[in-house]
């Protein structure tokens, strides 16, 4: 399910991004915001916030910049990770005919 912005939304989040470049108008980040609305909402939060934090980027017209790398997810450095982090909570869990597949395997040599 794709959870796109919705126009008070947009507001409140340009609020946010304002904090982190107070320099821009909030209506000016509302417009960038409300461009790339189809997108869904946790991707156009973390590139607008990526987009303020970006010295290269000089108006908030730049958060609609899609080819730009704030639109690309960070890698995860391990030190983001916390300590308590299930390593394997995120995997698709094997289906029963690989796991006894992997069993006759291991049994067979």
């Amino acid at each position: 399910m794709t959870n796109t912005i919705t126009a008070d939304q947009a507001r409140k989040l340009a609020d946010l991004v304002a904090t982190v470049r107070p320099a821009w108008a909030v209506s000016a980040i509302t417009t960038a915001l409300w461009q790339v609305r189809t997108h869904p909402l946790h991707r156009i939060a973390a590139a607008a916030i990526r987009a303020a934090d970006d010295p290269d980027i000089h108006t908030p017209a730049g958060i609609a910049w899609m080819d730009r790398p704030h639109w690309r997810p960070e890698a995860t450095r391990s030190e983001d990770i916390p300590s308590w982090h299930d390593r394997y909570a995120d995997t698709t869990p094997a289906a029963p005919a690989t796991i006894r597949a992997i069993r006759a395997r291991k049994d067979a040599s």
